[in-house]
């Protein structure tokens, strides 16, 4: 999805989300199909509508440490793998090393998204939106959960485990990105103008 991506597409995607039981539909939208979205909507009352309109309900998840998410972006964008579902080990990403001026373009790229993020969420009217960070969910997301249920008018489960580990994501690349991470610090603090 980009700027040239006609009206009428955007709403046959939107169409063709996941829709669940209760006729609710879902999807993940990144930063930058985001922005397409929002622009359009100010040229098209039937884009706003479908995506922002009063019954549209969002989730906002931003992640707490910047540096470690542009160490995973830059890895992914060097490797290709920017979701894995399988064993780890079997990951493409396990032998890519990334230089700090690669981490340092991706953590640009992250901080204006996450303000981005942070506007966008603020911009909304409250009733429609949750914004937390990644990182307290995956400490309590039985917390967030009942959140997000309340958010979209679900029934809450107030004997909802603390932590419920329902991620199908794999983290990978652990290893080359603890070395990242602490290779970038050292660079930082000596080439920082």
């Amino acid at each position: 999805m980009d700027a040239t991506t006609p009206t009428s597409e955007l709403l046959d995607i939107a169409h063709k989300l996941y829709l669940d039981r209760s006729g609710y539909a879902s999807g993940k939208i990144m930063c930058k199909a985001l922005s397409v979205l929002h622009k359009k909507a100010l040229l098209s009352p039937e884009i706003k509508n479908t995506f922002f309109g009063e019954n549209a309900f969002w989730i906002v998840v931003r992640r707490k440490d910047k540096l470690r998410q542009a160490i995973s972006l830059a890895t992914a964008e060097k490797s290709g793998v920017y979701h894995f579902y399988g064993d780890a080990s079997n990951a493409d990403d396990k032998e890519v090393a990334i230089e700090p001026l690669e981490i340092e373009r991706s953590l640009k790229a992250i901080m204006l998204s996450d303000l981005y993020l942070e506007t966008f969420a603020r911009s909304l009217p409250q009733r429609q939106v949750l914004s937390f960070f990644y990182d307290d969910f995956m400490q309590d997301n039985g917390k967030y959960l009942n959140l997000i249920n309340e958010l979209c008018q679900f029934p809450t489960d107030p004997d909802a485990l603390p932590v419920m580990n329902l991620a199908r994501l794999t983290p990978t690349g652990q290893s080359g990105k603890r070395d990242a991470y602490e290779k970038f610090c050292a660079w930082l603090l000596e080439n920082y103008d």
